[in-house]
């Protein structure tokens, strides 16, 4: 069973009937819903039939704030030691609220106040490395003397 915000309430552990009409007059849930358990141990509750808003698959959907008009049928062993709750209580314990931080402990927006100076990068010189395997091939080759600029005959030889 859960309200219509998806709070659970528990499950369904018993029905009760209008001997007169034959019809649903309530409905007893536990936290957990099998009937093997004696009302003893678990915490048993009462929620009239009028509460129930719809029904759907292994699913019983109750008005909001139908937690607060819950009849307390039986108290468990657990909640006489203090150690069992109803799930709508523990639920509202373990809501964490973070504490709040003072205005001048807070980060800012992280939305630079002036935009970051660039800082221009000199290109690198890239340097021709020596190659021992190709040191005859990498030299120009000589001018001939005389003759400026110098022209190439037919055969591609230079004069």
């Amino acid at each position: 069973m859960v309200t219509e915000t998806g709070e659970p309430l528990g499950r369904v552990r018993d029905f009760q009937f209008d001997l007169a009409t034959g019809k649903v007059s309530s409905i007893i849930i536990a936290s957990l819903g099998l009937p093997q358990i004696p009302d003893q141990l678990i915490s048993t509750y009462e929620l009239s039939i009028d509460e129930v808003v719809s029904s759907g698959p292994n699913r019983l959907i109750v008005f909001e704030g139908a937690e607060e008009r819950l009849n307390q049928l039986s108290v468990g062993l657990l909640e006489r030691l203090g150690i069992g709750r109803p799930s709508w209580e523990r639920m509202e314990e373990d809501l964490y609220y973070p504490p709040t931080t003072r205005p001048e402990n807070q980060l800012g927006s992280g939305i630079p106040v002036r935009p970051p100076v660039q800082v221009r990068q000199p290109e690198p010189v890239l340097e021709e490395r020596w190659n021992e395997d190709d040191w005859q091939d990498s030299r120009p080759a000589p001018l001939p003397v005389g003759k400026w600029p110098p022209t190439l005959s037919r055969a591609g030889i230079r004069r």
